[in-house]
């Protein structure tokens, strides 16, 4: 089915991408010049850990309408079009391509073949996936750490954050909600907190549970990451796993 994505021209192929999931998948595969168009976000260095590969490449607002006149061969995005940018990309000859939201870490190297063939990249890919593979060779090997992940939007962990996290031999304690927070991290009792860095000085006022002195006392070891990756869990999550498995040898 992916290979029937393959554009046989693909030194000509255009790609404009429309939110930042699929920024990312476009600034990591695409070959020089294939982009057409990334959002604000995707060129955004503080959101986005692809975002030095974007210079040059003209933002858009995450509507094929603000893409239309630079007439991409394809659209790629994460998330369904509405019905009017659908009926722009019919009359238009654009071809939208959804790479939605993947569950699993396996799933996501499975969308970086995707991506692969469609920017006619497999070296690329190829190398991203040998990278996963001996990743996940590794993650085997660890011992198991019960971890407390905070990040701006609490310590709740998504399954596919759950998997990168795993691949490290870590698993994210899920807290109940019977408890107020600050007592439930008390009595979580994990051997490892990892903390997102993502905007951590602009964290709103629902944060200051991470100050309280039950929580900035504990005795346990803290670990900082790069919280942009977590944002979509795709290809950028090589960077954060492979420091996660040094930390553990």
């Amino acid at each position: 089915m992916w290979a029937s994505l393959f554009i046989a021209s693909s030194a000509s192929l255009s790609v404009a991408s429309l939110d930042l999931c699929a920024d990312e998948y476009a600034l990591a595969f695409a070959r020089h010049g294939q982009i057409a168009s990334i959002t604000h976000l995707g060129a955004d260095s503080r959101e986005n850990v692809f975002a030095d590969r974007a210079s040059g490449i003209p933002v858009n607002n995450g509507t094929i309408a603000d893409v239309a006149s630079l007439r991409p061969d394809i659209v790629l995005t994460s998330r369904t079009l509405p019905s009017g940018g659908q009926r722009i990309a019919d009359r238009l000859g654009i071809r939208i391509v959804t790479i939605g939201y993947d569950e699993t870490p396996d799933a996501v190297a499975a969308r970086v073949r995707q991506m692969g063939a469609l920017f006619g990249n497999s070296d690329a890919s190829r190398r991203w996936v040998a990278r996963f593979d001996a990743l996940k060779a590794n993650a085997g090997g660890f011992a198991r750490s019960d971890v407390l992940w905070i990040s701006p939007g609490g310590t709740r962990v998504g399954e596919l954050a759950r998997g990168w996290l795993g691949m490290a031999g870590l698993d994210p304690i899920r807290l109940s909600a019977e408890r107020g927070r600050v007592e439930q991290i008390a009595r979580a009792d994990p051997d490892l907190i990892v903390e997102s860095a993502y905007h951590s000085a602009a964290w709103h006022r629902g944060g200051d549970w991470r100050t309280h002195p039950l929580v900035r006392n504990m005795d346990v070891p803290r670990l900082t990451v790069d919280g942009r990756p977590f944002l979509c869990g795709g290809p950028g999550m090589l960077d954060v796993v492979e420091r996660l498995q040094e930390r553990e040898r």
